[in-house]
């Protein structure tokens, strides 16, 4: 009888585990894809205000020393 009740706890332990695993993720699925910016299709604010910004990557070696004085100028 012992060696029973022993193996349903496990079975009770292993669903229970489950339960919370998936609702652990659900939960955070559910905090992420409640995140404003995930749906907020409008061009960042540093993009419309700072037009004279150098470029950048590959492009920045094409980029010279005088052209950084248009971005002390404002």
């Amino acid at each position: 009888v012992i060696e029973d009740w022993k193996f349903a706890a496990m079975v009770l332990d292993r669903f229970f585990l489950y339960i919370f695993t998936l609702a652990c993720i659900g939960g955070t699925a559910g905090i992420i894809f409640q995140a404003p910016s995930l749906y907020d299709t409008r061009p960042s604010i540093d993009l419309q205000r700072t037009p004279g910004m150098p470029p950048i990557g590959k492009d920045m070696r094409n980029f010279g020393v005088n052209d950084l004085d248009i971005l002390h100028e404002t």
